[in-house]
């Protein structure tokens, strides 16, 4: 009996050593070590409490301090200090355990008002994301809209820039594809239309060079008929001043070939003259 009242104390003070030090479940471990030790001494079951208490479980901690109380049934100290104490020890027990509840309904009090706290804050985040939602809804609704516009129209830069708005703000991705088909047909007019020039800017060139040579009393044949290809290649016939011009290019060829043709006679015919003078003399 000596022995295990010596280990009792041991381990009730190392219990409150460890209590002091913040090492509560160690604490708590002596405390109940003690308590199977010696069942019928409130220390132990004081020590635990404390402990609990440095753990913020006050609720235990008051029970613990209850159940301390409970060991104290003579009205002063048991010899020897292992058994129960006596009352004055119970009501020191009974106000610490009123105060660990008195700390426990404070610590759910501030927990309940962290919680409205906190349900504030979600409820306020939940509205802000429904406006951002509605926000960027209406948003989508307008581009959509643009988007509709600019698809309808011809102007490429105008629908490029609505694509990219589209797409930043979740515009239904059909739309832009539609809006991409559309700019593809609109780049593909863009792109005749500047073929088209550029062939009716060759043709009117062809056309010009053609009409120059004509007009100019000093055009040789070799230069008429390079002028003539040029201007058959670029398609001058498909109007009809071009195939007036043609036709003009092309009479003045022959002419030009009839005189050649002409003069290589007359050519040929005065050297046979001046052949035959020469043979009778």
């Amino acid at each position: 009996a000596a022995l295990k009242a010596r280990d009792g104390r041991v381990l009730s003070n190392r219990s409150a050593a460890y209590t002091k030090l913040e090492r509560h479940d160690m604490a708590i471990k002596d405390a109940d070590e003690c308590a199977a030790l010696c069942p019928d001494w409130d220390k132990p079951l004081a020590r635990r409490a404390m402990a609990l208490a440095g753990l913020g479980r006050h609720l235990e901690a008051a029970d613990a301090f209850d159940a301390a109380a409970a060991k104290c049934t003579g009205a002063e100290a048991a010899p020897g200090g292992m058994h129960g104490s006596g009352a004055k020890a119970r009501a020191e027990y009974g106000r610490l355990a009123t105060a660990q509840r008195e700390f426990a309904a404070e610590a759910e009090k501030k927990a309940e008002e962290a919680r409205l706290v906190e349900a504030e804050k979600a409820e306020r985040r939940r509205r802000e994301a429904q406006q951002r939602e509605a926000e960027a809804e209406r948003r989508r609704g307008e581009v959509a809209f643009e988007l509709r516009e600019a698809t309808a129209g011809e102007d490429e830069h105008v629908l490029e820039r609505c694509i990219a708005a589209a797409q930043r703000n979740g515009v239904a991705k059909a739309e832009v594809a539609s809006a991409r088909a559309a700019l593809k047909k609109i780049a593909a007019a863009r792109e005749a239309a500047a073929a088209a020039a550029r062939e009716s800017e060759a043709v009117e060139a062809a056309a010009a060079e053609l009409a120059s040579l004509l007009d100019s009393p000093d055009t040789t044949r070799s230069g008429l008929k390079s002028a003539l290809r040029r201007a058959e290649a670029a398609g001058v016939d498909r109007h009809a001043a071009g195939r007036e011009l043609l036709v003009r290019a092309r009479e003045r060829l022959g002419a030009k070939a009839q005189d050649a043709k002409e003069a290589k006679e007359r050519k040929d015919a005065e050297a046979k003259a001046a052949a035959a003078t020469a043979a009778a003399a």
